[in-house]
């Protein structure tokens, strides 16, 4: 029996003019050009197979969506969502170019349910989706007419921006979803302040739920994420155009994420390689003090504390009945009225140390250091509160405090202005007195707004009390009793050594052979930490301002809250907890939390560069930048 071949023949017509057709891929492909498109099953993958565009459901919904999600990672994490708000019910939905040049989504019987919705969009546009999870529409000439990173879901990715158009008010939003089932908008939205202050607002309708706090250059200080500046966060504040954003930049081929969860919680995620799976790295808010004003005008926030919320000094609660029933809304009230006159005989200063710094300050921009932010203070009637931070300069609030949360990495003093007669004796660090035998003698009293804790105060005791050695500071005793911590060490003359090199005046006395003495100094102090004392102490908090100076200038390392022992043959340790100074961490242990002796060198080698530089390692000059 012979073979007709005339049937396979037909068959192979076809499939050349199907093979033709615009709306089946053959393969994976990252454009889509004028007429063409995707059916539910097709897709578009980026270049470099990063990302994917097509048809999806989420969790166990049936609905259909058109969505842009991570191509190789086993749990379809999705960053953007076309028509979150028409999902599709069956399989029978089209994404195209239509003959406007517009992108649209489509329903079985053709009807429209999403679109890019340009009103001059081009009759010859193509849409390509980029390694950057970006979809882009072009027109033929190749300028951009829209692209998704303009019009984002809940997914902040690198080259993102969060936008504020300081003009016309108008602002970039991210949006959660409703619920893991459904990326329809949900309750919560992020974005820029819209009153300029360049902080990260997070609204659950239209109430503030979360703010991150003052950006000073290198992160955000209401946050505990410390490694921001290492994933190239910058702000851009065009002057001339009226356009403030941030953005950041993609670190190493490691793949990281911000979203907006359903539930109200901004999640930092980072791509483990090895298991292809996300691991979180930062999340907030995660507990009632980073809720926004959880204890109202003039009140502070300590999740370690019992109650959490407390009125700040010489503040008192707005009415009793209510705090006593947990409802700390209310805020306190000031007990003493400033004396605001000319002889200022009566206002003072009190600092609240760690916090992130309240809502709404006021910058005093031209007041370039601490003592002058102080003096604009007490000599502004309207003045509340001032604090001074090298990378943002001098702020004043003239509005009601609100929003203070205090907490173990925080970086911020906070000056509440008060009458003289509520301040007595100053519940803070007090730099000298002396023992009945005539001992001079620097008592550090640590108050509830200090930021050192019990077990810390615990660590700096037992630790100090085990070291002896001439480049580090001498524990003569210490006192503990109710809540009163109070330490007692020898007495250092000529203070800390960040007040001789960051002050003009004081400059001139560090020459090179007193600055080169120093380092030595320095030096020999943490080799004895690492190799030479019976134990293996990593301090976690080496800095300028934690070297004291005798009355010969030679250096002695103190604060030894943080430091931790090591083991025998133990090189490295990993902690949830980062603690220490922005700017002196290490990248490892700032993104990662390993630390070990080489995170006290490296902090050392910050220490040396601003010995003998002269300058903070986070200073800066504030202009405008333009792109």
């Amino acid at each position: 029996m012979g073979f007709n071949f005339r049937y396979p023949s037909i068959i192979l017509s076809y499939l050349l003019i199907f093979s033709g057709s615009p709306s089946l891929f053959s393969h994976a492909t990252d454009t889509l050009t004028h007429g063409q498109s995707i059916s539910d099953g097709q897709t578009l993958r980026s270049a470099g197979d990063i990302f994917e565009l097509g048809f999806f459901s989420p969790g166990s919904s049936k609905y259909r969506y058109v969505g842009i999600w991570y191509q190789s990672i086993s749990t379809q994490s999705v960053v953007w969502v076309a028509n979150r708000e028409a999902p599709l019910k069956n399989s029978s939905g089209n994404f195209t170019i239509g003959s406007d040049g517009n992108l649209l989504v489509l329903d079985g019987g053709g009807s429209i349910i999403w679109s890019s919705n340009l009103s001059a969009a081009s009759n010859i546009s193509t849409a390509q989706l980029l390694d950057s999870g970006d979809l882009v529409l072009r027109s033929g000439s190749g300028t951009v007419l829209w692209e998704s990173f303009h019009d984002p879901t809940d997914t902040f990715l690198p080259g993102m921006k969060i936008s504020l158009d300081t003009k016309t008010g108008k602002r970039q939003i991210f949006t959660s979803w409703r619920s893991p089932d459904d990326p329809s908008a949900g309750n919560y939205s992020l974005g820029l302040d819209p009153l300029g202050s360049a902080q990260v607002f997070m609204w659950e309708g239209t109430v503030p739920r979360w703010r991150s706090g003052q950006w000073n250059g290198q992160v955000f200080t209401g946050t505990t994420m410390r490694s921001l500046y290492i994933y190239g966060f910058k702000l851009v504040n065009d002057l001339n155009q009226g356009i403030m954003y941030f953005t950041f930049t993609q670190f190493n081929s490691s793949l990281l994420r911000f979203v907006l969860q359903w539930n109200g919680v901004e999640n930092c995620t980072i791509l483990v390689e090895g298991t292809r799976e996300w691991d979180t790295v930062w999340a907030e808010p995660t507990n009632e003090c980073e809720i926004y004003g959880k204890c109202g005008i003039y009140g502070m926030c300590n999740d370690g504390d019992t109650p959490i919320c407390s009125c700040l000094k010489g503040f008192e609660p707005s009415s009793s009945e209510e705090w006593s029933k947990g409802n700390w809304s209310g805020g306190c009230v000031r007990r003493t009225l400033l004396d605001c006159r000319l002889n200022r005989s009566g206002d003072r200063f009190f600092r609240v140390a760690g916090v992130k710094l309240p809502d709404r300050s006021a910058w005093a921009s031209t007041v370039l250091n601490e003592a002058a932010c102080e003096t604009a203070c007490l000599n502004n009637c309207s003045c509340k509160a001032y604090s001074f931070d090298s990378g943002m300069g001098c702020m004043i609030w003239v509005h009601d405090l609100i929003d203070i949360y205090q907490y173990p990495e925080g970086d911020n003093d906070l000056y509440v202005k008060l009458a003289g007669s509520e301040l007595g004796l100053m519940d803070e660090c007090r730099h000298e007195g002396m023992l009945p035998g005539g001992q001079e003698i620097a008592v550090k009293r640590l108050s509830r707004s200090s930021g050192q804790g019990l077990e810390e105060f615990k660590n700096e005791v037992v630790l100090i009390a085990k070291l002896q050695h001439r480049n580090l500071v001498r524990l003569l005793g210490y006192c503990i009793q109710g809540e009163e911590k109070i330490l007692i060490y020898e007495y250092m003359p000529n203070g800390s050594l960040d007040a001789f090199l960051f002050r003009p005046a004081e400059q001139a006395s560090l020459d090179w052979r007193t600055r080169f003495k120093i380092i030595e100094g320095i030096a020999r102090g943490l080799l004895y930490l690492h190799r030479d004392s019976r134990l293996r102490i990593v301090h976690r908090d080496l800095k300028a301002s934690n070297i004291l100076l005798d009355e010969d200038m030679n250096p002695k390392i103190s604060d030894f809250g943080m430091a931790r022992i090591f083991g025998g043959d133990q090189n490295q340790a990993n902690t949830n907890r980062v603690v220490g100074t922005l700017g002196y961490m290490s990248p490892e242990y700032a993104m990662e939390g390993f630390f070990s002796v080489k995170s006290d060198v490296y902090s050392f080698g910050i220490l040396v560069l601003e010995i003998v530089t002269g300058r903070r390692n986070n200073s800066f000059h504030r202009v405008a930048i333009v792109e």
